[in-house]
């Protein structure tokens, strides 16, 4: 599976690339402007998506995404449960909290099961 990881702090997406994903294929964004560049030119079965990023929230990306009919795996990831909320309200399939990241293969799979990929 392709991911695309937006996230603003590459120190921790390094370590949860390394950690977490090192099983699957995974691209980074550190904005939205380049996070929906990277969907522009490439297609991805999941988004990893940070809510409070420096050029906006995490949310009203996955909102347009879901609006320009992204059908892919999206989970938000945010330190804060209403940065979470703010995630599932706009679409994302489910939710991981930056402080239980050794769950995401978990919540990866079951989003992944429920869109049938």
């Amino acid at each position: 599976m392709r991911f695309l990881f937006v996230e603003n702090h590459p120190a921790f997406r390094e370590v949860v690339v390394s950690e977490f994903l090192s099983e699957y294929e995974i691209h980074s964004a550190n904005t939205i402007d380049a996070a929906r560049a990277r969907i522009a030119a490439l297609a991805f079965h999941c988004l990893l998506v940070d809510f409070d990023l420096d050029d906006g929230k995490g949310a009203d990306l996955v909102r347009s995404c879901r609006g320009e009919g992204f059908k892919g795996v999206i989970i938000g990831v945010s330190a804060h449960e209403f940065g979470n909320a703010a995630l599932l309200a706009a679409g994302a399939d489910d939710t991981c909290s930056k402080m239980r990241f050794n769950e995401i293969g978990d919540i990866i799979q079951r989003a992944a099961n429920r869109r049938g990929l």
